[in-house]
């Protein structure tokens, strides 16, 4: 099997990582000191992170007789993977034996050489099959102890490990580190959480690129921007014009075997909503002559002509998906995504947009139209700023090209400070010991009270409309204004739709449990069985059965009582999970932080100003970053003489400096708008307000957090205000106090920061 350099050269750097942890753990077991070592091996989508893996396995086995290994995947990708292992295998004539649960021996023990595939979820509950220990033998746990009685070290690899890895408290993770294997090599092309003492191998996606096994850049809405550009249907009309012009560029150059796909991604929070969208987006495909024939749907109560879509040569046009796509979907005919979603994380972006970065036949035709991948969105900036730092090449209206402006030499590493991300503070503060029992149960009593019993069993129109149903048997009265007639099991689809709807998560298994809370972790505040057990056992024989129950709940008036019921639950989380998080004490007690220096580069699309401002540590400015009160407060700084250098922070982002603090019992990220370096290299962190936006919802939290952080670093900082007075001056002040208000009778709150300048100054070193 040929592989491309960059793919060589990274089994090389993981072999010898590996081998050299392997020895070391080795070492470590004669004194009883063995524990396990990290590797990160960080590779975009669409490079063969699963080929790499299986060649560096394949070279273990070689150097090794005695490594066995496991590989953890989420969602059903394990499965997908034990088929290409099989087929890697077979090819390269490896002696490596991938297999399932189903397949370990009688003697219940993973031997040398095999490769035991399996799901994350599998391993995620005490309750699982292959956890809970029986008669025959066959749980991880005696699986594992059979496995070291061998002799064998075990090396375990997990897929895409930003899903299950990152969640630090759940089951599955507990388990991996119960077994302590000799490495655990984790895999994604979206790294949550780094550490220093982990090794780590990346591939530069440039080097991938250079390949030609995935596409050169990405195309972001290209086309004239109006009014009416991105609303659904045009978009949906730029999209797929796209999509037949890259079709008629592959057939006027001799290629009639590969059928470009667009795939269309609609929001997933609210399921009414999604279906709304769905059904508009078909009508505006059928209007421009796309047979439904052509439509296939990828979505996780619907696979419907979804079997065929990743070969080259599927006549199948356009795949529906909401979420399921973003993960373990190989498709290299993929070319176009047309989103409706309102998504702000940039990882889960990241993997959707790796589903159009595959090249079909793993090399580039020099003709930009079949080398780029197309993205259609109903936002203004779609693409996530982590692609835009690691070397992704992005155009966007009128394929105009993003333009980089680099840092002055003499400013690399001027900057340095302490971040703490909001990963950070969950993970050092998250608690997850207490009771909520006779809070949820005192909430039920009071929805009972209030909760009107329906007077028959029907759900209305209203709760399910547009369902999809799937019973042939079930009788349909009136689309209009009457009932559905709907069966048990789907009244209890209904309501776990309704649930997911209102944030809750619903398991593979079909176990509900609940996601009360904005955070990266799986434990769950309170879990959705204990809360409906509750609800039953507190009704007090006003309904008898779970379906009488989810009947009622659906009624319309009573779903508001039941979501304010959720709302007070979330509340309630809130509250006692980051009790313990306060200002004054937060930066000394958080576990992690990162040591974070001004990025070398950022983008800008127009509007650049070069060398006007002398002190700030880029070579241009771009204009469009600036609003009124952040281009006087540049003015102001760069005409301080005792300021040697300024940044202009971004507002989202890792590569951005960030202060985490708390509103509402809720962890969130600010990003202050300027760190300034002084001639004495002492460090200013500012945040710039209107005196409107000083009074605003979070400008206290804010200011307090940054106070806090600032004491405690021993810096400069604090909330600055533009003050202004008649006849166009104006002034700066700060607010840098331990409580922040924005008016007090003393007029103590605000202090002078800059000289009374001419706010309507023209000079060269205003932007305007």
């Amino acid at each position: 099997m040929n592989l491309f350099d960059y793919q060589l050269n990274a089994v090389k750097q993981l072999n010898i990582s590996v081998a050299y942890l392997i020895e070391q753990y080795e070492s470590a077991k004669k004194y009883n000191k063995e524990k396990t070592s990290t590797v990160h091996f960080i590779s975009t989508t669409g490079s063969g992170k699963t080929l790499m893996s299986f060649v560096l396995m394949d070279e273990l086995s070689k150097k090794f007789d005695n490594v066995a290994f496991i590989w953890l995947a989420p969602n059903k990708l394990h499965q997908q993977t034990l088929e290409k292992f099989e087929f890697y295998s077979n090819l390269m004539y490896s002696k490596l034996k991938p297999l399932d649960s189903d397949n370990i021996d009688s003697d219940n023990l993973i031997n040398s050489n095999e490769i035991l595939c399996l799901n994350w979820a599998s391993i995620d509950k005490d309750s699982n099959t292959l956890i809970k220990e029986n008669e025959n033998g066959k749980y991880m746990s005696n699986i594992i102890s059979k496995t070291k009685e061998n002799g064998s070290n075990i090396i375990v690899f997990i897929d895409e490990s930003h899903i299950g890895s990152s969640n630090e408290s759940s089951k599955a993770n507990a388990f991996i580190e119960s077994i302590n294997p000799s490495v655990r090599v984790e895999i994604t092309a979206t790294p949550k959480k780094l550490t220093l003492r982990d090794e780590q191998v990346i591939v530069d996606r440039e080097d991938v690129v250079k390949s030609g096994a995935i596409k050169k850049e990405f195309i972001f809405n290209d086309f004239e921007i109006d009014e009416d550009a991105v609303n659904k249907e045009k978009l949906t009309e730029h999209a797929y014009k796209r999509l037949k012009s890259i079709k008629e560029q592959f057939l006027a150059i001799g290629i009639n075997y590969i059928n470009p796909l667009m795939i269309i991604q609609i929001e997933n929070d609210n399921q009414e909503e999604f279906r709304k969208t769905q059904y508009e987006i078909e009508s505006y495909l059928e209007k421009m002559g796309v047979s439904k024939d052509l439509v296939a749907y990828y979505l996780s109560d619907n696979k419907f002509q979804s079997e065929s879509l990743s070969s080259n040569n599927c006549p199948l046009e356009i795949v529906f998906t909401k979420t399921a796509i973003a993960i373990g979907w190989d498709c290299p005919r993929a070319s176009v995504l047309l989103t409706f979603r309102k998504s702000n994380n940039d990882d889960f972006k990241t993997q959707v947009l790796g589903r159009i970065n595959r090249m079909p036949e793993l090399k580039h035709y020099g003709i930009e139209l079949l080398d780029s991948a197309y993205i259609y969105a109903n936002v203004e900036k779609y693409v996530p700023e982590s692609l835009t730092q690691k070397e992704f090449n992005i155009k966007t209206n009128k394929n105009k090209q993003l333009q980089k402006i680099y840092i002055k030499d003499e400013c690399i590493n001027e900057i340095i400070l302490t971040k703490y991300r909001k990963q950070d503070v969950i993970d050092s503060f998250y608690d997850s010991e207490f009771d909520m029992d006779s809070f949820v149960e005192d909430y039920c009593k009071d929805f009972w009270e209030k909760a009107k019993k329906p007077l028959d069993s029907k759900v209305t129109s209203k709760i399910v409309y547009n369902l999809h149903l799937t019973d042939p048997n079930i009788e349909v009265i009136n689309l209009d204004n009457a009932d559905y007639v709907l069966s048990n099991k789907e009244i209890q689809d209904v309501f776990i739709k309704k649930l997911k709807s209102a944030g809750f998560k619903i398991i593979n298994s079909g176990f509900t449990t609940s996601s009360l809370f904005d955070v990266n972790k799986e434990i769950t505040p309170y879990e959705t069985d204990r809360l409906l057990k509750t609800l039953k056992q507190t009704s007090s024989n006003i309904i008898e059965t779970y379906l009488d129950m989810y009947i009622l709940i659906l009624q319309e008036e009573n779903f508001v009582l039941f979501s304010e019921l959720l709302e007070n639950i979330i509340n309630f989380s809130h509250k006692k999970r980051f009790r313990s998080v306060e200002k004054d004490t937060i930066f000394e007690d958080i576990k992690y932080h990162i040591e974070w220096t001004t990025p070398r580069y950022f983008e800008c699309r127009k509007n650049i100003k070069n060398g006007v401002y002398l002190k700030n540590i880029f070579k241009s400015i771009c204009v469009e970053d600036y609003n009124k009160t952040e281009q006087l407060f540049s003015y102001v700084l760069e005409n301080d003489v005792n300021v040697k250098y300024w940044y202009k922070n971004g507002n989202k982002g890792e590569f951005y400096f960030s202060i985490p603090y708390k509103k509402n019992n809720v962890i969130k990220d600010f990003y202050p708008d300027f760190i300034v370096k002084y001639q004495d290299n002492s460090i200013g962190i500012y945040d710039t307000k209107s005196e409107m936006t000083a009074s605003d919802g979070e400008a206290k939290e804010k200011a307090e957090y940054l106070y806090s952080y600032c004491k405690i670093k021993k810096l400069k900082g604090g909330l600055i205000k533009l003050k202004e007075l008649p006849t166009n001056y104006g002034k700066f002040v700060i607010n840098q106090r331990e409580t922040y208000t924005n008016y007090d009778p003393n007029k103590t709150e605000w202090e002078d920061f800059s000289e009374v300048f001419d706010i309507s100054d023209k000079s060269n070193v205003y932007i305007k």
